[in-house]
């Protein structure tokens, strides 16, 4: 957990330097175009420099002359034919070929004389130049805004990615944070059921512990007194309800469920109670110190040999109908012993005090 932890804050931090880098290396550019272009801008400002005036130059543009069309030549007049001899009487009578007259050959064409182009003047190739000038300049201006307002834009959608990546980052850690706080609320949970469970295991174990305590100590002391009688003791009589003539206190103690101890019980001639052991367990350690008790309290009617027998301790809970039951099981045994008590009077028999 705690190497995810720093893991994030080492990313964190290497995002942070990376962010810090890139603001810097912006504002730097962005410094030294501003300063690039506060130095250019007063001389845009003021347009070019005045150009000297010189005197005007003096062109003088020939016209050239109309092209003069050539007059035909006047045809040649044919000189007169001298008249014929008559021709002398030949044998044979053929007439002679008639010459024929040769066309006049025509006049050679003057060339057309090609017009002068007028050359500008020096003003205005100077105010030529400027204008191309100026509009060099207003393109490359133009140039740089665009090429700015792009890198403000690529350095916005940067700014607005990197912002973006960083959300998301926060989002995964955060979630990360949450499911480990949800693992770390389960595992706390599941330790405290485990505890309990442990808890409540090694009070059972307590509990069987005692109680196996109890019973190893019960039998020590059953085999001690074993051994200690003698081989062949006296027949003990069995220690009724009838020859019961009371007990202590009843114990008050906290219990959580209803329950019955019995108690194995030996008595002395004299109706005293001098051995008590816990023949059947109330399920709890401190109910069966109570039983054992509230055992030992007891008085018998006296007896020759003694006594033995069992006492049956009810747990129950005031209101109860086994509460009632246990009172009119009680009753009845007081009766009985009452009953009993003034048979042996009657009969000249005093019970021991």
């Amino acid at each position: 957990m705690a190497d995810s932890r720093s893991a994030v804050q080492e990313q964190r931090e290497r995002e942070r330097a990376a962010l810090r880098r890139l603001l810097v290396l912006s504002s730097t550019g962005s410094v030294l175009f501003h300063g690039a272009l506060l130095a250019i801008l007063p001389g845009l400002l003021s347009g070019p420099e005045p150009v000297p005036e010189e005197p005007p130059v003096e062109i003088v543009i020939l016209t050239p002359p109309p092209a003069l069309e050539p007059e035909p030549e006047p045809e040649p007049i044919p000189e007169p034919e001298p008249p014929e001899p008559e021709p002398e009487p030949l044998e044979s009578l053929e007439p002679a070929p008639t010459p024929q007259p040769t066309p006049p050959e025509p006049a050679p064409v003057p060339p057309t004389p090609t017009p002068v182009e007028p050359q500008p003047s020096l003003l205005e190739q100077q105010r030529q130049q400027q204008l191309e000038r100026d509009r060099r300049e207003r393109e490359r201006q133009a140039e740089r805004e665009r090429q700015e307002r792009l890198a403000q834009q690529a350095a916005t959608a940067r700014q607005e990615a990197f912002a973006r990546e960083q959300a998301e980052r926060e989002r995964q850690t955060e979630l990360a944070r949450q499911v480990a706080e949800r693992e770390r609320q389960e595992a706390l949970a599941r330790a405290e059921r485990e505890a309990a469970l442990a808890r409540e295991e090694a009070a059972a174990a307590e509990a069987a512990r005692q109680a196996e305590l109890a019973r190893q100590a019960a039998e020590r002391q059953a085999q001690e007194q074993a051994a200690a009688r003698p081989a062949t003791p006296p027949k003990r009589e069995a220690a009724g309800s009838g020859t019961l003539l009371g007990c202590g206190q009843r114990p008050e103690t906290k219990f959580e469920a209803e329950t019955v101890a019995v108690v194995q019980i030996q008595v002395d001639s004299g109706g005293n109670v001098t051995t008590a052991v816990v023949a059947k367990s109330a399920g709890d350690s401190r109910l069966d110190r109570a039983a054992l008790q509230f055992a030992r309290s007891c008085r018998f009617t006296q007896s020759p040999n003694g006594r033995e027998g069992k006492i049956a301790v009810n747990f129950v809970y005031s209101g109860t109908e086994r509460e009632r039951e246990a009172k009119l099981q009680e009753e009845q045994q007081e009766r009985e012993r009452q009953e009993r008590l003034e048979q042996e009077r009657s009969q000249g028999s005093s019970p021991a005090p």
